[in-house]
């Protein structure tokens, strides 16, 4: 019980009810979010070529062509569940618009005061966090053609969120995240010019400022600036393979800089997909994390629709661990 107040206390900014409140409003807009991200490291500025971009860069979005639902489970840390629902829909050259919702439920916590720093009074109240969002993103090639543009993507986000401890402190914030993409093709993946032979297929380049608002109680929500890199190449000593590898840098407004990197390699089977994915995080005193995360997947197509399930393991080292799987539907 005591540790799960003190993580708590590291999520949610309420001072009244808890000693240690985080330096910016809405703290759990810092939780990482995302299976496939968070086992790369967290290092997904560059690519964000699915939904999860939505949460680390939205002019990912741009290049969504389908239909997709994103369901990720996680079971954060001491009790303490996540769940989040994404959706997605391409719209050609007009875009792709996205929504979000998510809930944290930290269920029921010991209340601390000033007079009573360990709860021993026995009070109990429920704590939880939400947030809406909806977004959008865009090749700017179909707005403004040029040799440049089209090779960019942009997008943005509009979020609404909020948290809650007992019946004597809430706050709620508006947001948004804004992103770009620029992507290099290297030499394209044609099995006729180059018969699965080893390829560099891409480089790319990515920017997000992630949480540029305020909160209706006071105070700014925790605004962070990313930069981002990554390469792709196909075909790797043996065809229908690829592998990624990224790396990351974000500064946080509380002067928090964080160095991040993390590799994907994935296997196709015909139908079936399979894929291993590791990462690290360089600045784990600030995230808890221990620096190290551990993930895989699988994947499946039935006709028109593919399936995805992907796991995440996060060790937070002295806190335990957090583990999220993801469900994928594209359709």
């Amino acid at each position: 019980m005591k540790l799960k107040i003190i993580l708590l206390v590291a999520i949610f900014t309420a001072s009244s009810l808890f000693a240690g409140a985080g330096a910016g409003a809405i703290d759990l807009l810092k939780v990482p979010s995302g299976a496939i991200s968070q086992a790369m490291g967290g290092a997904y500025t560059a690519i964000s070529d699915d939904l999860e971009g939505f949460d680390i860069n939205p002019a990912g979005l741009a290049q969504i062509s389908v239909n997709e639902l994103l369901f990720i489970h996680d079971l954060y840390l001491s009790g303490i569940y996540y769940d989040s629902v994404y959706y997605a829909s391409g719209m050609g050259d007009a875009g792709t618009v996205a929504a979000s919702i998510k809930f944290l439920n930290g269920g029921s916590i010991v209340q601390t005061t000033e007079a009573d720093k360990f709860g021993a009074q026995g009070l109990q109240v429920s704590a939880f966090d939400f947030s809406g969002a909806v977004g959008y993103g865009v090749n700017l090639n179909k707005l403004f053609y040029s040799d440049f543009t089209k090779n960019l993507n942009a997008g943005a986000v509009l979020r609404f969120s909020g948290e809650s401890i007992g019946p004597d402190y809430s706050n709620m914030a508006l947001s948004a995240d804004l992103g770009a993409i620029y992507t290099i093709v290297l030499e394209e993946a044609d099995f006729m010019s180059n018969r699965g032979e080893t390829i560099w297929n891409k480089i790319g380049i990515g920017f997000a400022a992630r949480n540029l608002g305020t909160s209706f109680g006071g105070g700014v929500t925790p605004m962070t600036f990313a930069l981002g890199a990554y390469t792709q190449i196909l075909n790797l000593f043996k065809s229908t393979n690829r592998l990624r590898i990224s790396a990351d840098f974000d500064h946080s407004l509380t002067d928090v800089m964080n160095i991040s990197g993390g590799l994907e390699y994935l296997h196709m089977f015909g139908d079936i997909s399979l894929a291993v994915r590791a990462g690290g995080n360089f600045s784990p005193e600030e995230r808890l994390n221990s620096g190290v995360s551990f993930g895989a997947g699988f994947g499946l197509k039935a006709g028109t629709v593919k399936y995805s399930l992907d796991y995440v393991f996060v060790p937070f080292s002295e806190f335990g661990s957090s583990q999220k799987i993801g469900l994928y539907i594209k359709f």
